[in-house]
């Protein structure tokens, strides 16, 4: 993949985010909030985009998880707030000091080129960025929101263990393991005991992660590949375990999960180095991340 500036900038945030010591990845979004949406469309945004915005809404105190395009907000009618206006490159008024970056992969001409089997564009593509604001930047577009939906609360371990009962053909599993793992040639999950784990979290945290491990068999999403060094210490190793960690943390906000895992110094400083060293780790380990969960959860 050729690396290209938008994936030094969007490493650079992420970089910035775990120096500060805030791990992304582990709390994409408040429990039980909506993930983050587009006003217009109504589609949520998914892989490296949710980490992006998560983060802007976190940092501003922003509630709501819709977000627009400056050229959306004035379609509809709506107005920045005073300090949040966009730059404008009549006047050089403004500034995009405040909004958030959204990335996507585009293809070049119309053709799509798509796998039979996983649906994937095979075509040649780009990488690039745009800006939205959140709706709570602006006024007059209130009325775009949906109203909130009133639903019977469901206990966080009660939809985790939904999430996993309801993975479309998912590996085997036991509890009889000294050790948490995935084994791709038996498609088999290995745990220990559910009443050896700290807490309802950490038990699911842990079959999350080992069930995205699972999604990349060669029967669903075909991440491994036949004869990769898969040990600790492999590149390969280090970016599926990436994938597994963001997946992870992806199902655990589907069921609301709190999150009260480990950011230690050690633990950040671990990832540092490698997103240091590989500035398209994270937008790949992120897009296939969300392509894990998605798988997990049926969509």
């Amino acid at each position: 993949m050729k690396l290209n500036k938008v994936h030094t900038i969007i490493t650079e945030k992420i970089i910035a985010a775990l120096e500060a010591g805030v791990v992304p990845w582990r709390k994409p979004w408040a429990g039980g909030a909506a993930s983050p949406q587009n006003l217009i469309s109504k589609r949520p945004y998914s892989g490296i985009n949710v980490l992006l915005l998560s983060m802007t809404a976190a940092e501003k105190g922003f509630t709501s998880p819709y977000w627009l395009t400056k050229n959306q907000v004035l379609a509809a009618g709506g107005a920045f707030k005073p300090g949040q206006e966009p730059y404008d490159r009549t006047t050089g008024a403004g500034s995009n000091k405040n909004a958030a970056l959204v990335s996507f992969w585009g293809t070049f001409g119309k053709k799509q080129n798509k796998d039979a089997e996983t649906g994937r564009d095979t075509g040649p593509r780009f990488f690039k960025y745009f800006l939205v604001w959140n709706i709570e930047q602006t006024t007059g577009l209130d009325a775009l929101a949906p109203a909130p939906v009133t639903t019977t609360p469901v206990a966080p371990d009660v939809a985790a263990e939904a999430i996993v009962a309801g993975y479309p053909n998912g590996p085997t599993m036991d509890h009889t393991s000294g050790a948490a793992w995935y084994r791709p040639s038996t498609d088999h999950v290995g745990l220990p005991p559910r009443d050896s784990f700290t807490g309802t979290v950490a038990y699911y945290a842990t079959v999350f992660h080992e069930l995205v491990h699972s999604t990349g068999h060669e029967s669903r999403l075909k991440r491994f590949v036949a004869g990769a060094a898969l040990g600790k210490g492999s590149e390969v190793y280090s970016k599926e375990e990436l994938v597994a960690e963001m997946g992870a943390a992806f199902l655990g906000a589907e069921a609301g999960l709190p999150d009260n895992l480990d950011q230690s110094a050690a633990y950040i400083k671990s990832w540092l180095t490698v997103l240091r060293n590989d500035h398209g780790f994270v937008i790949s380990a992120a897009s296939k991340a969300q392509e894990a969960t998605n798988h997990i959860l049926g969509r």
